[in-house]
């Protein structure tokens, strides 16, 4: 059998229901002969006359009254097997690139985000990357992620970029569990500066510089004297010798396998001077979809912990 193109099944079912070559043609912006011989191609692929036809006369056979009702499916059913390809392209993933300075608080409002896409029809993918510093910067400058989560804190080159307060969150000192500070719910950075002895360790994403620096302020020491950072995590677990293990956004608290080791104890930091502020980033000429990314996640509510900036604190 041979393949009968979709056209010439629509061009059959005009014919059909004017039974006027002249009509037909016309609606089809078609010449007489193209017409006609457009249906006896169709005819040949079938088998069968489909149309009786002389100078005076037009009518269908037995057979096309049989094929016309069946085209009227087939076209039918290709028409939604359009609607649906259409749909399906135009609900394609959109994919957004997200770079920077994450905590579980901003991969919450993601996974919240995508969440929400998803039963609104409109699948998003998201893209994590967490380079370090300064390979952060070199990805801000070379333009290779779609958005930025960062800390203000940084203090990274942000020209050409719009940049929005996103949250600000505590942060959170981790304690020897037999430390006395431990018996308090929340402390201040007062209470820190009275600490000897401070350890950070692990990544330097997770260090508000602002506040390490206004602990130093009050405590009167130095950091050679009052911090010593290292990377090596097995210093992690070294509650022996240091009172202060490390700080961490205190939204992340119950996200670190460190805080299951019942020799820890980790407390919130309390007042205005210790939050960690987060901005989220983008090109000023991005894609509309990307735009919208930012908007929406700017629109969700935020987890319980977390607090909404009204403006950018100053670099």
């Amino acid at each position: 059998m041979e393949d009968v193109n979709i056209s010439l099944l629509r061009e059959f079912s005009v014919l059909a229901q004017t039974l006027n070559f002249t009509k037909a043609s016309s609606y089809l912006n078609l010449t007489q002969a193209s017409l006609s011989k457009h249906l006896k191609s169709l005819e040949s692929a079938v088998g069968v006359e489909l149309i009786e036809r002389d100078t005076n006369f037009v009518a269908l056979t037995d057979a096309g009254l049989v094929f016309l009702e069946e085209s009227h499916n087939a076209i039918e059913a290709y028409e939604r097997a359009v609607q649906a390809a259409r749909k399906a392209a135009a609900n394609k993933p959109t994919t957004i690139s997200v770079n920077g300075s994450f905590s579980h608080g901003a991969l919450r409002l993601f996974t919240t985000l995508m969440a929400q896409r998803k039963e609104r029809g409109k699948r998003l993918n998201v893209k994590l990357d967490t380079p370090s510093y300064p390979t952060l910067q070199l990805t801000l400058d070379n333009d290779e992620s779609d958005v930025f989560v960062l800390l203000l804190s940084d203090n990274l080159n942000l020209d050409g970029y719009e940049v929005r307060p996103l949250f600000a969150d505590h942060i959170c000192a981790i304690f020897s569990a037999d430390h006395p500070l431990t018996q308090r719910d929340a402390i201040t950075l007062d209470d820190l500066s009275k600490v000897p002895i401070m350890l950070s360790t692990g990544s330097s994403r997770y260090e508000n510089k602002e506040v390490i620096e206004e602990l130093f302020r009050k405590s009167n020491l130095t950091p050679q004297t009052k911090l010593r950072l290292v990377v090596n995590s097995d210093s992690y677990f070294d509650s022996t010798t240091f009172d202060i293990i490390n700080l961490i956004p205190n939204y992340s608290r119950p996200y670190y396998v460190m805080l299951s080791d019942p020799s820890l104890a980790c407390r919130t930091v309390d007042g205005s001077d210790s939050l960690l502020n987060y901005a989220i980033a983008y090109r000023k000429d991005s894609q509309p979809e990307v735009v919208e990314f930012v908007d929406d996640i700017l629109a969700l509510e935020l987890p319980e912990g977390l607090e909404r900036p009204e403006d950018l604190p100053a670099n």
